[in-house]
């Protein structure tokens, strides 16, 4: 057993100690390394740097990123921080929010990586959308972000100020930095097969090490009504490959798939989809419905 962290040591720059509060979850790579956000005591700014993101191995600590600081860009200053993810390399994603900002609530979420020597913005809310068509919502950037071996990272976000207005504002992104982001998925697009389009609830996603993200979403328009308006797919940034539905017949026929939209997925290199679901018509009821 190694110990990575600890409440008492010091922070990597020697402002304040981790706290009693100090840690939450932590990501780990195929390298050993983790990742957390954790809350420090006795800093110079009080509570407005009393919170980091580190990544460690059982040596010394790296700070990722740190309330008080400002972004990349600019425009405010971070003051807490969601749960990070981190790939093989050691690059770090997470949500960012901040305050101080220029645009005040309309600014100031964003998503970045780092590595513990400087941060690159992935997107930010209030940013224009990539392909020009509204900007990034308010509510934009509230999933946790996934990242891969090749720094691409996969997240959910809204746009606003768009021509489709709400009917299309919903949409898994990629991108490596704020100039090369993609659409995977977008509320509003057909379905894959027919049979509805993608609606407005999108829940994931994750990212393997060929940019194939995976994701749950809810269906509008589904012939089967609120039996059949909840899917999983993968994509790239091409066409959608449907991974699961709900209404399909479970693999050993006791039952069909329910929702799936309250659990996460999870996607290996081998383009394989992990999930867990909640079935109905089962042979045993509530015995054997998940």
């Amino acid at each position: 057993m190694t110990q990575i962290a600890r409440e008492g040591a010091l922070a990597p720059d020697g402002n304040g100690t981790f706290s009693a509060a100090a840690f939450d979850d932590p990501a780990i790579n195929d390298a050993g390394q983790l990742a957390f956000t954790g809350f420090l005591t006795g800093t110079s700014g009080g509570a407005a740097d009393n919170l980091g993101v580190f990544r460690g191995s059982g040596g010394a600590l790296t700070q990722i990123a740190r309330g008080g600081a400002a972004p990349p860009e600019g425009n405010g200053t971070f003051f807490s921080f969601g749960i990070p993810n981190l790939n093989d390399l050691g690059q770090v994603a997470f949500v960012g929010s901040l305050t101080g900002t220029s645009g005040a609530s309309s600014d100031d979420t964003g998503i970045y990586i780092g590595t513990g020597s400087g941060l690159t913005k992935v997107a930010r809310e209030g940013d224009p959308a990539h392909d020009g068509d509204g900007v990034f919502s308010s509510s934009a950037i509230q999933s946790e972000p996934a990242i891969n071996n090749l720094g691409q990272v996969a997240f959910e976000a809204d746009y606003t100020g768009n021509s489709g207005g709400t009917a299309e504002d919903n949409l898994i992104l990629r991108g490596t930095n704020s100039s090369d982001l993609i659409d995977i998925a977008r509320e509003g697009d057909s379905a894959p097969g027919g049979n509805g389009t993608l609606g407005s609830t999108f829940r994931g996603p994750a990212i393997n090490d060929f940019g194939r993200a995976a994701f749950e979403t809810s269906i509008s328009g589904a012939s089967g009504g609120s039996l059949d308006d909840e899917r999983i797919f993968s994509g790239t940034g091409g066409s959608l490959t449907e991974i699961q539905r709900e209404a399909e017949a479970a693999p050993d026929g006791n039952g069909v798939f329910n929702t799936t939209l309250s659990t996460a997925v999870s996607i290996n290199n081998s383009n394989r989809v992990a999930f867990q679901a909640d079935l109905r018509d089962t042979a045993g009821g509530s015995a054997d419905d998940t």
